[in-house]
């Protein structure tokens, strides 16, 4: 798994951080939050609430690779780790050791910031990704 921030800026020019999931294995993206402010009890929460689904799903996983984003903070590795998944921090300066996540922010979102994802969806059938609510995946397709 391979979480990480992408922005989006919005008509009105106020900026919104999304947080998402990348399964490395399936290539399923959870989409796990929007907010304007991406303060540390706010990730926490998300992480909270993103585990509890993972329980619920029987979705196991055993490292969680991010970055070294100050958002991302001690209770954040916490709460994973209390579900068993070691967070594990890129390098300084190497947004290649989060390959995953950076790699589908930048398929997804083109150059002036406007979320590509609808766009593909209606004009090309073929979607490498598929985004799906926790509570739509199945245990058999683990």
């Amino acid at each position: 798994m391979a979480t990480d921030f992408f922005h989006v800026d919005g008509v009105t020019l106020r900026r919104y951080y999304r947080l998402f999931a990348v399964e490395v294995d399936s290539r399923v993206v959870h989409l796990l939050g929007v907010t304007t402010n991406p303060a540390m009890a706010w990730v926490t929460q998300v992480a909270r609430d993103f585990t509890s689904d993972l329980e619920d799903a029987r979705r196991r996983f055993g490292f969680l690779i991010r970055d070294r984003d100050t958002k991302f903070n001690s209770s954040f590795d916490e709460v994973f780790a209390s579900i068993g998944v070691t967070a594990i921090r890129t390098p300084v300066r190497a947004p290649k050791a989060n390959a995953f996540a950076e790699r589908w922010v930048r398929t997804n979102l083109m150059g002036d910031g406007r979320d590509a994802m609808a766009e593909r969806r209606s004009s090309s059938p073929r979607i490498a990704i598929r985004l799906e609510p926790i509570s739509a995946v199945t245990t058999a397709s683990v």
